[in-house]
Formats: C-alpha cells, structure tokens, sequence
C-alpha cells in the first residue's frame, strides 16, 4: 500500500499518515538516504570485505526478532 493510498483511505493527509507509519517503527521515525547510504559504502569499502551472503536489516527495528 502506498502512503498516498492510505493517506486517502484512512481520510488523513499525507503528513498525518506518515507521522502514523513512523509511530510504528521502534526507531520511531523513518531511515534517511545518508543512513542507507552509509551501509552502502560500508559494504563496499574494504570494511565490509569479509562479509558475504548476510541480510542487513536496515528497518529501525521493525523486524520483531532475529534471522
């Protein structure tokens, strides 16, 4: 469902239903592009060289538990 879809279906603006989506991140808020982003380059740099085959989990703790 997109939030402009659930924003009309619920009679909320779009503000309004996003504010309530976030509400329901542990994080309480939404993932920025500088913080997905920062993963990216981790992966890739020579940090992230020995990690293969993983599943990161960039979700502000929504998943309720561990893979």
């Amino acid at each position: 469902v997109t939030m402009e879809g659930a924003a009309k279906r619920t009679g909320k603006t779009m503000a309004e239903a996003l504010d309530a989506r976030a509400k329901t991140i542990p994080a309480k808020r939404f993932g920025t592009s500088a913080e997905f982003g920062a993963i990216c380059a981790f992966l890739c740099s020579q940090h992230g060289g020995y990690i293969t085959g993983q599943n990161i989990l960039a979700d502000g703790g929504f998943f309720p538990g561990t893979m």
